[in-house]
């Protein structure tokens, strides 16, 4: 069974949005609690999209089937390598998905022990000006509660994450007229904390999620 339900089920007819809820949808199932660095003078991580720490096998199932398709459909080249971690690397003369961040200077530096230099790091930080239309900014807030959310109940879920994501996820929620229930900040004395949004699904938010997690669950 196809995994990437959420553009048949969002889809316009151009070929162009197709392709960027495509992109949006794949996008939010990246790591962006620690996955969002860019390391353009690595010989290696240069070319590194994202990475997945351990855990998360339904949603991995998810994404690896639905870039699959997205990279039949566009010419995207890519691979997956698995060292402690889930990378995926760009294989393509072109990143596709770097229209959707702001490369921000942090000043600072990873130290790559293998050949004993220092590579300057930039932070990532998702574009809201590439999130314009509708069914693009649903495609990642799909994409992200496959990822960093999970359900109180049926009309009461929640994302969970580093702040300044959860402030973009915010800002999608309250453009699409999500209602939102609560927003817990993270504890000043807690280093790392993370920031939660409790939220009211809208019906078609949830029909989503639903069939979702009819693909998910084990025929017999």
């Amino acid at each position: 069974m196809c995994m990437f339900f959420i553009v048949n089920y969002i889809a316009g007819q151009n070929k162009n949005e197709l392709t960027k809820e495509k992109e949006a949808f794949l996008i939010g199932m990246f790591n962006h609690f620690s996955g969002d660095l860019y390391i353009p003078e690595h010989p290696v991580l240069k070319n590194r999209l994202t990475f997945f720490l351990g855990g998360k096998q339904e949603m991995l199932k998810i994404f690896k089937e639905s870039i699959s398709l997205y990279a039949e459909e566009t010419g995207f080249k890519y691979s997956f390598q698995q060292n402690d971690f889930l990378e995926l690397y760009n294989l393509s003369s072109f990143n596709p998905f770097e229209k959707y961040y702001k490369i921000v200077d942090q000043n600072q530096f990873y130290d790559d022990s293998k050949n004993d230099k220092e590579y300057k790091v930039y932070s990532l930080v998702l574009n809201k000006s590439a999130f314009k239309e509708n069914k693009v900014k649903l495609a990642f807030l799909v994409g992200a509660f496959l990822n960093s959310g999970k359900s109180v109940s049926d009309n009461e879920l929640f994302y969970r994450g580093n702040p300044k994501y959860i402030d973009f996820v915010t800002r999608l929620l309250k453009d699409m007229k999500f209602s939102i229930i609560k927003i817990e900040s993270p504890k000043k004395e807690t280093a790392g904390a993370l920031k939660t949004i409790f939220f009211k699904p809208t019906d078609e938010f949830k029909q989503i999620l639903k069939n979702y997690n009819a693909m998910l669950t084990p025929k017999y």
